[in-house]
């Protein structure tokens, strides 16, 4: 549960710099990918009354079937929008010194400006991972009736049906 008065939430619109790279944790086998999204705001600068371009790059990060989703649906230059978290992490470097990096963690993306046939496949596989998600707090819950793992189990089943 979250403070009341503090939020951690970005939301980025910006292009792929390249195929997200999505590699498998060893310990639990869980699907971690990463890539970069590139935004572009205009700069105004009163005192020569010119504008220019700057260009910010953002790490992101995306877990477990939304991250399966980006490195089979998302490409170089799409444009996405992100949803996410923003997380701080240090590890150890290979000499020795202690690392350390700034980056989004997505929760939800959507593809813009996609063709008509990408967009079908990217609705059918999203519908896929909210109900998986959905499912997955179900079970997580404390309180939880046998109606409600019944109806989770069948709704799992219409799940894996779609994706066949």
């Amino acid at each position: 549960m979250r403070d009341l008065n503090s939020l951690n939430r970005v939301i980025l619109v910006g292009n792929l710099v390249k195929k997200p790279e999505l590699r498998y944790l060893p310990k639990n086998n869980r699907a971690v990918a990463s890539f970069q999204v590139a935004t572009n705001e205009s700069v105004y600068y009163p005192d020569t009354k010119q504008t220019s371009q700057r260009t910010e790059f953002h790490r992101i990060v995306a877990w477990g079937k939304l991250a399966e989703f980006c490195q089979r649906y998302l490409d170089q230059g799409r444009q996405v929008l992100i949803e996410g978290k923003l997380r701080n992490r240090s590890w150890a470097g290979r000499d020795g010194n202690k690392r350390y990096t700034t980056e989004v963690e997505a929760q939800m993306l959507f593809c813009l400006a996609a063709g008509q046939q990408l967009l079908k496949k990217c609705r059918l596989v999203w519908r896929q991972l909210i109900i998986h998600r959905l499912i997955s707090r179900i079970f997580q819950s404390q309180q939880v009736t046998n109606s409600r793992r019944r109806v989770a189990l069948e709704a799992k089943g219409k799940m894996i049906f779609l994706s066949s």
